[in-house]
């Protein structure tokens, strides 16, 4: 079980990147956040599933914080991964895009890209209160400082993608591959 749950912790091995392993470690939230679309037109339940991935990555944080005895440990990325979805909330219906009987893969992928772009500069910034919070002991200080950041950064997709990646982006990119 220790293992499972370090495995867990560490991203299945990207969070052991031995630069920005936060970053590579976020990677490995990106099918989570995909998946997080298919419920568009369901906010509540894309709001109770990024809640219950966030109150899952508490306990898995503390236990590998405890295990390596490092205060928020780079190598943990649980916190990453695991929150990113809440970057998803609400947006684009990206896994329809994707998958869908008519998909738009170039949308979809400018939007993942930009989502995840700015997540991470939300995260890297750390603006009050995710500063303070990540003093927080354990897997609470590991979390809430994520959780602040995705939540500060789904209105920040939002607008970049309703008044850049639509309007102007998208357009550009569909004459390139026309």
């Amino acid at each position: 079980m220790k293992k499972i749950i370090l495995t867990i912790a560490y991203g299945f091995g990207f969070g052991l990147s031995p630069k920005f392993s936060g970053t590579t470690g976020a990677f490995v939230g990106l099918p989570l956040a995909i998946a997080i679309t298919a419920l568009h037109g369901y906010l509540w339940i894309q709001i109770i599933v990024a809640a219950l991935l966030t109150l899952l990555a508490i306990p898995i944080c503390d236990y590998a914080e405890k295990h390596s005895s490092i205060k928020d440990d780079d190598r943990i990325v649980a916190d990453e991964y695991m929150l990113l979805p809440i970057c998803f909330v609400g947006q684009e219906p990206v896994f329809y895009q994707l998958f869908g009987s008519e998909p738009d893969i170039i949308r979809a992928i400018l939007f993942i890209g930009m989502a995840f772009v700015i997540s991470r500069i939300f995260d890297i910034l750390k603006l009050y209160p995710a500063n303070r919070l990540q003093r927080a002991p354990g897997g609470y200080g590991i979390v809430l400082d994520d959780l602040f950041a995705d939540i500060y950064a789904l209105p920040c997709i939002w607008l970049c993608n309703k008044f850049i990646l639509i309007p102007i982006v998208l357009p550009f990119v569909n004459k390139l591959f026309a």
